[in-house]
């Protein structure tokens, strides 16, 4: 598991412990998968948000960038790629998700601008397969 899903579970287990255990127990995905899995409510409706804190979602969004790199680095099928892309766009959401007032905006907008070119990569090999 790479380091940045680590710093994501010890940020999911607060937020989303008991779906955490119970992914966990049943052991059904792996790693990444659930950690996708669980991130994606969060980064696709307006609870990202409404999430108080521009740090936790800037910290989340690297989380999730890593993890999206780590899958792209290793990526051989569209399979593959449509969750390294998947990955990308949920670490997008949480970014944009930063109102323009915090401390954390500068840096988001340029994570934004660094993950946008990794997501249309992804998305171009996806394509290719």
């Amino acid at each position: 598991m790479p380091i940045a899903s680590g710093a994501l579970l010890l940020w999911l287990g607060s937020v989303e412990r008991p779906r955490l255990a119970q992914h966990l127990e049943a052991e059904e995905m792996e790693p990444a998968a659930w950690i996708s899995d669980l991130v994606l409510g969060a980064a696709t409706s307006a609870e990202a948000a409404s999430l108080p804190d521009p740090s936790a979602l800037y910290n989340a969004a690297v989380a999730l960038g890593g993890d999206a790199q780590f899958v792209a680095d290793q990526a051989r099928t569209q399979a593959e790629w449509k969750r390294a892309a998947q990955s990308w766009e949920r670490a997008l959401n949480f970014l944009r998700a930063i109102p323009p007032g915090s401390p954390m905006y500068q840096a988001a907008q340029a994570k934004i601008y660094d993950y946008e070119g990794r997501l249309n990569r992804a998305l171009g090999r996806m394509g290719r397969g």
